[in-house]
């Protein structure tokens, strides 16, 4: 991955003790938001009499964790991730603790919704804590290497969590729901940075300089003439917007579209193979497919990514064609061995884009407003992977499979005008670059070589100041 990122063997990643307690970690906070669908039904089913209850649990939980994460996300940068991002997951933990209580006494629907809107909105950043605890777990040139194994490891988790769910059943109802609060309690405790919470300061994230990775200070402008702002009293510090950032706003689209094309293939798994006359184990086999190319593709990516010579924002584009293509193939392939193709693609570009846009984005995100921005990307995923079930809720599989791919065209639309420092995506740009005349001389850094300007008879710019005052003086 071109990054800045030194070639590093995946053995020294493979040994890192520190990577492998944060993956457990975060392995087993995950696990309860995969194992909620089947265990809330299930608690609702044996002890409140049906489904209903548990599966309105479960949409408020989704709704509220989606929109809440960002928010939760900015509140835990401002506290301290390191003390305080532990500290949500537990409370979090404890609230679904309180919720297999609530079920067991039958409580009312509305208590039940409450209690699980409150612990929602608590862990809700929990993608964007373990994003950030692991740029503090790993070193910067391990990061892409660590970002695509993780890809992997997700795929082993979506698969495990109903079978845990299946086991944990046998001891009742309501086993899956302590199932889960264990395991966030777990997931919170080996994540969780003792030296961190002994040492306040440790905790808090340096406010940013603006300056991006490789620009020395030289390069930065003088505060109090840069930024008016630098007045501010002594404590009152600027945080810097996300939402200006025209390029994190890139990564939040890339995060939809990815989730869309994602959403697309596996909420329409089942209704494809139905209308085309399968059953419902041909649709569990295409998504078995896609889950293994991906995790397939996550080890590839993991081993082989240093060779790759294209820019983070290159790999992106051509990832996400790649993924449109898929769903095209998917959608009009003209029979089984196409749509199990496009499945099989899909799931070999899944991993490698996932890798892509967590580390590049983090590369944008501002040092001080990095749970949040993780996890607004997290919730743009969700999003697009709503998107798709909307989609099929008021159109016919046909038409949902076709349009899967329409956030995705517009993220490659929208590359040239996100990604204008991108030379690769705006050929104009990088004519206004070579043209002495051209707007870029006051806005982009000069080629090396070429620091002073010159005019079009090739005197340099302080010789021709000085020429000037001498003629306006006689």
């Amino acid at each position: 991955m071109k990054a800045g990122a030194a070639e590093v063997p995946l053995r020294r990643l493979l040994t890192h003790g520190g990577y492998w307690r944060w993956s457990l970690a975060t392995q087993l906070i995950r696990l309860p938001a995969f194992m909620a669908p089947m265990a809330y039904v299930l608690a609702s089913v044996h002890l409140m009499g049906g489904p209903g209850p548990g599966a309105l649990v479960l949409a408020v939980m989704l709704v509220v964790g989606e929109l809440s994460a960002p928010f939760a996300g900015r509140v835990i940068d401002r506290l301290g991730v390191a003390r305080w991002a532990p500290r949500s997951l537990l409370l979090s933990a404890f609230g679904r603790l309180v919720l297999a209580g609530l079920f067991a006494l039958q409580s009312p629907t509305w208590l039940l919704v409450v209690v699980v809107t409150v612990f929602s909105c608590i862990g809700s950043g929990a993608g964007g804590i373990v994003r950030v605890m692991l740029g503090r777990t790993v070193p910067d040139e391990m990061l892409p290497k660590a970002l695509a194994i993780d890809s992997s490891m997700v795929e082993l988790v979506i698969v495990a969590a109903p079978f845990l769910v299946t086991v944990a059943a046998f001891g009742g109802g309501l086993a899956p729901v302590i199932v889960m609060s264990v395991c966030s309690a777990i997931g919170a405790i080996l994540l969780w940075d003792r030296r961190a919470s002994r040492s306040p300061a440790a905790s808090q994230t340096p406010e940013p300089t603006g300056q991006q990775p490789g620009e020395s200070s030289a390069a930065t402008p003088d505060a109090a003439t840069a930024d008016p702002a630098a007045t501010r009293p002594a404590g009152v510090q600027r945080r810097r917007s996300l939402w200006r950032n025209r390029e994190y706003v890139f990564w939040v689209l890339v995060a939809i579209a990815f989730g869309h094309l994602l959403g697309t293939a596996e909420t329409g798994a089942l209704p494809l193979a139905l209308h085309l006359g399968a059953n419902n184990a041909v649709a569990a086999v295409l998504i078995a497919v896609l889950a293994g190319a991906s995790a397939v593709s996550g080890i590839l990516y993991a081993v082989y990514s240093n060779r790759i010579r294209l820019s983070n924002n290159v790999q992106a584009v051509g990832l996400v064609v790649l993924m449109v293509g898929s769903s095209v193939l998917i959608a009009f392939g003209p029979g089984w061995p196409a749509i199990v193709a496009g499945f099989f693609l899909l799931g070999v570009w899944t991993a490698p884009i996932n890798t892509v846009r967590s580390y590049a984005a983090g590369l944008v995100i501002p040092k001080d407003r990095q749970v949040e921005g993780f996890a607004v990307i997290d919730t743009a995923n969700g999003i697009g992977f709503a998107l798709a079930a909307l989609l099929l809720a008021v159109l016919p599989v046909e038409g949902m499979l076709a349009v899967g791919g329409l956030t995705g065209l517009l993220a490659i639309l929208l590359a040239p005008v996100l990604l204008s420092s991108e030379a690769a995506f705006n050929p104009m740009r990088r004519w206004l670059r070579r043209s002495p005349a051209g707007p870029s001389q006051q806005q982009d850094q000069p080629p090396a070589g070429a620091e002073s300007s010159v005019d079009e008879r090739g005197v340099d710019e302080p010789v021709r100041d000085v020429l000037t005052a001498a003629q306006q003086t006689e």
